[in-house]
């Protein structure tokens, strides 16, 4: 291990970043440990070293540099946030490989239009673009610091053409509550709810956006080519109005859907994805859906 590195960190990571700079070496796919966000971050960071990407320490910032689908990308991940988290999940154990191998299989072209709503620190629209580098990605999210740490990451790879939004995936414009105390918190767990008499209580507040929207402003009414669909339980009033959602499916090539069974109705949306004559799978948390 380059101790150059391993100098970056505390004390406190050293056993586990090097436990994990072992296990990678041994089993690069094997899932890490349980544990608290400096230990999975710890686990990333040192199977970050074994594979050979670029970590480097900026104060309260990792950066990591890599190569994906022969695209060079830059990233800044918070520590102390669920950043490692998401990160491990996108790029570690590739959560969107899947959407990218059926999209290919199903449509043998270029992605050129794609949505990532719930793009937290940007990961997911950053893979996406590595595969399809030509592609306009409109990404949104809803909180704050998730959406500064997002732009941040775009900003340190311009090659891609990636368009950030403060805005929340919804089915009209109306203003609406962000939830940061959805199931155990963290930076990838925020959600809208409608700003109604008890969400007004809640500190920050955006703007819905719809589907169709994007479409009109962004791709020139042009079809979706993927729509990614993580927005931790808000898919709930996405797919509440059965006409509203057939609109935006009959503009979407391929959908990338996470359902969270706790708030949505998982059977309602496969009904409505069966009206729009749509056939799914599910992969691991996320339902992969396209027109037949």
């Amino acid at each position: 291990m380059n101790l150059a590195i391993l100098g970056q960190f505390s004390a406190a990571e050293y056993y586990p970043l090097a436990r994990a700079y072992v296990i990678a070496k041994v089993s690069p796919q094997s899932l890490p440990p349980e544990g608290d966000r400096g230990l999975v971050a710890a686990n990333l960071f040192g199977h970050a070293i074994a594979v050979g990407w670029s970590l480097r320490r900026v104060g309260n910032i990792n950066q990591i540099r890599l190569t994906e689908s022969g695209t060079e990308l830059n990233f800044q991940i918070r520590r102390g946030t669920t950043d490692a988290n998401v990160f491990s999940q996108v790029f570690r154990y590739m959560e969107y490989g899947p959407v990218v191998t059926l999209y290919r299989k199903k449509f043998g072209q270029q992605a050129a239009h794609i949505i990532d709503a719930g793009g937290n620190a940007g990961f997911a629209s950053l893979y996406f673009g590595a595969h399809f580098p030509k592609a306009k990605i409109v990404t949104l999210e809803i909180e704050a610091g998730n959406y500064m740490a997002m732009t941040a990451n775009f900003k340190s790879n311009p090659a891609l053409n990636i368009v950030p939004q403060l805005r929340g995936l919804w089915y009209n414009n109306d203003v609406l509550s962000v939830n940061t105390s959805f199931r155990a918190g963290g930076e990838y767990a925020f959600s809208v709810l409608p700003n109604d008499d008890v969400a007004k209580d809640l500190d920050q507040h955006i703007t819905g956006m719809t589907v169709q929207d994007i479409v009109a402003e962004h791709f020139g009414g042009q079809m979706i080519d993927i729509l990614k669909i993580d927005i931790e339980g808000a898919e709930k009033y996405l797919f509440q109005d059965e006409a509203l959602a057939l609109e935006f499916l009959a503009m979407t090539k391929f959908l990338a859907l996470e359902i969270h069974d706790d708030v949505a109705d998982r059977q309602h949306i496969r009904q409505i994805l069966a009206k729009a004559n749509m056939d799914w799978i599910d992969e691991q948390e996320t339902t992969v859906a396209w027109h037949r």
